[in-house]
């Protein structure tokens, strides 16, 4: 399993791992396929996905499109999902775009067995 660690810069200017958590890759998969649902046509009846077949040309696609996209909650969680880093004063502007991103595209990456999206299951969040 996957981890990644939180970091915070002590006064003598040392890092410090404040906590670590444990399958932190479970947040990019889910984000990859539900913006390749939104934004990328399904080839041959599948969800194109970056860590699929052609996955660095997926990301390629993805990224140019969010680049020039308007919406900020898609472009923000697509960076937080490539592991990019936001400044602390962000931290309102960053979770708001959280919580749109799984509002407007909880309709994207269905279930084929019980046409459910993936940001609408118990165990992401619960939108309702």
């Amino acid at each position: 399993m996957s981890c990644s660690s939180l970091y915070g810069i002590t006064k003598d200017y040392k890092g410090k791992e404040i906590i670590e958590y444990k399958n932190s890759w479970y947040f990019s998969p889910v984000v990859w396929s539900v913006l390749s649902d939104k934004l990328l046509p399904r080839k041959y009846g599948y969800i194109q996905n970056v860590i699929g077949i052609n996955g660095q040309e997926v990301w390629n696609n993805i990224n140019n499109i969010l680049n020039n996209s308007d919406f900020l909650a898609d472009r923000v969680v697509w960076e937080l999902s490539n592991q990019e880093i936001f400044r602390t004063k962000d931290k309102n502007i960053i979770t708001d775009c959280i919580r749109d991103f799984l509002k407007v595209n909880s309709k994207y990456d269905k279930s084929d067995e019980d046409n459910i999206s993936v940001l609408k299951r118990d165990h992401i969040i619960e939108l309702e």
